[in-house]
């Protein structure tokens, strides 16, 4: 599992485990409603765009539940 951040303060948890694909992973955070963000293929890795429109604070994306996805996708941080 992920969690995932907006520089608005709000987060979402996402269970990606059943994700197989790249287009899975983009589907189940573009999806999502409860944080501002858009993910996109950029190159050969995916890139997360905050859209609340602040300037200030960070979007962070993290690895919970002991797993390793957000890691493996090459998101996690901020």
């Amino acid at each position: 599992m992920i969690r995932i951040t907006d520089r608005n303060g709000a987060s979402t948890d996402l269970d990606l485990r059943t994700a197989v694909t790249v287009d899975d992973v983009l589907s189940a955070i573009n999806s999502q409603s409860q944080v501002k963000v858009q993910a996109r293929v950029s190159g050969d890795g995916i890139v997360l765009s905050d859209l609340t429109g602040l300037s200030s604070g960070s979007l962070t994306v993290q690895d919970i539940g002991g797993g390793s996805m957000a890691s493996d996708l090459g998101i996690a941080g901020t």
